[in-house]
C-alpha cells in the first residue's frame, strides 16, 4: 500500500493522518484504502491520545464475476499521567472490528504503566506493563465471550543518520483465563527522508491469535507509506 502522512509536531498538539489507495487491474480487480488519524493534546502532566484506522478491500474476479470485500477498523481513546519525565501511568478503551478475522466487535479497557529506559531525540527505547479486559462479539455462530489479559509491550526507534531510521514494536497478551488464547503482534519498520518535509517509510505488521476464531492464526500487513512533516 502506498499512502501520505501529514503530521505536526508543535505542542501542545500533535497530529497524523495517513491515507493509502492500491489499485490493480487484471485477471482480478481489487481497490485498498487505508485510512489512519493519530491527535493527541498534550497539557501540562496529561496526555489524552486519540487514534482511529480503517482499512477496505474489494476485489472482483473477472472470469467467474464474483466480488468480495473485506473491512476492519479500530478507534483508541487513552489517558497518559506522566509522574516524572521517564515513567506515566495509562488507562484507555478502545472498540475494533475484523469480521474477516470472526471479530464482529471486540472492546479492550486497557490501565498500565510505562517506562522509559532511555529516552532521547536519536534513540528511545520504553515498555509497558498492564492489564487489559476483553469483550468480544463474534461474526460466527458463537455470541459473545470476556478475557482477562496481561499486556506487556516494547518500543524502540533509532535514527542512524539524520535521514535515516528504523523503528520495532512488539506486544504480548498472555490470557488469564484460558492459557492457550494468547496473541502476539509486532511491527518493524524503516524511514528514509527525502527532504526536509518528504520521508519514505515501509512497515511490515504481523498479529498471531493462537486459537483464532477464523482459520488461520496469523495476519500479515506489507506497506510502504510517503509521510510529510510540517
Amino acid at each position: 500500500a502506498s499512502s501520505l502522512v501529514f503530521a505536526a509536531d508543535e505542542k501542545p498538539w500533535a497530529n497524523e493522518s495517513n491515507l493509502g489507495v492500491v489499485v490493480a487491474n487484471g485477471n482480478t480487480s481489487s481497490e485498498t484504502y487505508l485510512l489512519k488519524q493519530a491527535t493527541s493534546y498534550k497539557y501540562e502532566h496529561l496526555t489524552t491520545k486519540l487514534n482511529g484506522s480503517y482499512l477496505e478491500n474489494s476485489a472482483r474476479d473477472e472470469k467467474t464475476g464474483i466480488t468480495s470485500s473485506y473491512e476492519q477498523w479500530l478507534v483508541t481513546l487513552r489517558f497518559e499521567y506522566a509522574f516524572t519525565d521517564l515513567f506515566s501511568a495509562f488507562i484507555g478503551q478502545s472498540a475494533e472490528s475484523d469480521k474477516q478475522s470472526g471479530i464482529y466487535r471486540r472492546y479492550n479497557t486497557d490501565l498500565g504503566g510505562k517506562y522509559y529506559f532511555t529516552k532521547s531525540d536519536a534513540f528511545y527505547v520504553f515498555s509497558e506493563l498492564g492489564y487489559r479486559y476483553t469483550k468480544e462479539n463474534y461474526s460466527t455462530g458463537i455470541a459473545s465471550a470476556h478475557f482477562n489479559f496481561l499486556r506487556l509491550y516494547a518500543e524502540t526507534e533509532k535514527k542512524w543518520t539524520p535521514t535515516f531510521s528504523s523503528k520495532l514494536w512488539l506486544e504480548y497478551l498472555p490470557n488469564l483465563d484460558e492459557g492457550q488464547n494468547y496473541h502476539v503482534n509486532g511491527e518493524a519498520s524503516v524511514a528514509a527522508a527525502i527532504n526536509d518535509i518528504f520521508s519514505l517509510k515501509t512497515a511490515y505488521l504481523a498479529k498471531y491469535w493462537n486459537t483464532p476464531i477464523a482459520q488461520h492464526k496469523t495476519d500479515t500487513l506489507f506497506s510502504t507509506s510517503l509521510i510529510a512533516k510540517f
